[in-house]
């Protein structure tokens, strides 16, 4: 279960993180458009597929990596994982990722 509430503060920062960090393969809007997609299979993880996965699977996703998706648990913090993930819930459309606060 993820511990971090989606605030304003929460989603700002994994925008800040998405955009710095995994925009590049995944897109600003998380439909695998990043200038790195072109060269390496990256899914669009706004379809339902991805959706339906739990905050846990993702958050694991982004610790330990993924196929070509590297490992980052080293990178960041738990609570900057968390971040992301409610921001890419945000992305997903997923209900109760958060709203303006």
């Amino acid at each position: 279960k993820n511990p971090v509430k989606p605030t304003a503060d929460s989603l700002a920062r994994g925008r800040r993180l998405w955009a710095a960090n995994c925009a590049t393969c995944h897109g600003i809007t998380a439909e695998s458009d990043g200038p790195v997609a072109k060269f390496l299979t990256v899914p669009n993880i706004t379809e339902d597929f991805y959706k339906a996965r739990p905050d846990g699977r993702i958050f694991g996703v982004i610790h330990n990596g993924q196929n070509q998706m590297p490992r980052y648990g080293f990178k960041f913090s738990a609570d900057e994982k968390w971040d992301i993930v409610n921001y890419l819930r945000r992305l997903q459309g997923v209900a109760g990722a958060g709203g303006a606060e």
